[in-house]
């Protein structure tokens, strides 16, 4: 979870480093990644 937070706020601090498509689709990614507890 807090690694998923820091990638977070890593692209929104530089949304220029993706276009907002691909940021989303990276983050929904890492949501799928990471098991629900």
């Amino acid at each position: 979870m807090a690694e998923k937070d820091r990638i977070e706020k890593v692209f929104f601090q530089h949304p220029d480093v993706l276009p907002m498509s691909s940021m989303v689709t990276f983050l929904e990614e890492e949501r799928r990644s990471i098991p629900a507890n």
